[in-house]
């Protein structure tokens, strides 16, 4: 994490390789929970690191034999393989559908559906999904689903509705007049800084880098408002140098700080702090 350049990184993947090899070892029945769980934060690490130094052939082999061990652990599997396809490796992205399932208990409720219809996932009836929920705002969260699904009218009445929970939020109201209601709420519908490392590697993938740059400065401004602990101020910082990487259009800084995000969310958060303190859990 205190590398400057991405070409220089051998000593790195050279630790990890030492480390992999030694996890089968320590794998055994009286403590395979624990030992599994080991084995796929390395796996994880050491597929980035590999990445990085666009070792292609040694990362498509590790996949090719352990690719159900990284799959044991949803989140890892999912923010592993969106770190290291915009790292530029050639492999499969998570589905629309597996990355929804890592981040929906992190999005507010109220935003369940209009963040399932952003990621293309269907809904079969919307007005009985928001109803599902006692505690929350049904006519919000049909309005929410409908504003994604291009109605005008459902726009201006969540519109409105946003511009109320950002004034009490911290986020500047200037998020609004640069952004559509769309991207606002994928944005504002996120209470943890690890969902918007997941949604800002998919905007990187899809070349939106205007979206992950939204999302890097709300993750940078909730950080912010938490900087309590070496974690909280780590998150703050590498969020603040992906949104200063993404500003100057500096795709090597861009992945150094992917991959600092990935490695403090993963190495040094997991379970994921849940950032919720800043904004609103309803519309």
């Amino acid at each position: 994490m205190r590398t400057r350049r991405l070409d220089n990184l051998y000593d790195v993947v050279k630790e990890f390789n030492e480390l992999w090899n030694e996890v089968p070892k320590n794998v055994n029945s009286t403590e395979l929970r624990a030992s599994l769980d080991v084995s796929v934060h390395v796996l994880g690490g050491y597929l980035i690191a590999l990445a990085l130094m666009g070792r292609q052939e040694y990362v498509r082999e590790i996949l090719n034999v352990y690719s159900d061990l990284l799959g044991m652990s949803k989140p890892i599997n999912v923010a592993t393989r969106l770190t290291i396809k915009y790292l530029g490796m050639d492999v499969e992205v998570p589905s629309n559908k597996e990355v929804f399932e890592v981040i929906k208990d992190d999005v507010i409720p109220d935003l369940r559906p209009a963040m399932a219809e952003i990621l293309g996932i269907p809904i079969s009836d919307v007005q009985k999904e928001c109803e599902r929920y006692k505690f929350i705002d049904s006519k919000a969260c049909v309005a929410a689903y409908n504003a994604v699904k291009g109605d005008k009218e459902a726009e201006e009445y969540v519109k409105q509705k946003i511009t109320i929970g950002l004034s009490n939020s911290g986020i500047p109201s200037e998020l609004l007049g640069r952004t559509s209601v769309r991207q606002l709420i994928e944005v504002i519908g996120l209470t943890s800084s690890f969902s918007h490392f997941i949604l800002t590697l998919r905007a990187l993938i899809l070349g939106d880098k205007d979206l992950a740059l939204l999302h890097a400065e709300v993750a940078h401004l909730i950080t912010q408002a938490l900087y309590d602990t070496a974690y909280d101020r780590a998150l703050k910082w590498y969020f603040d140098e992906l949104t200063d990487a993404l500003k100057s259009n500096d795709d090597n800084s861009i992945k150094r700080a992917i991959a600092k995000l990935y490695y403090c969310h993963l190495w040094f958060g997991y379970p994921v702090i849940t950032l919720s303190i800043r904004l609103p859990r309803r519309l």
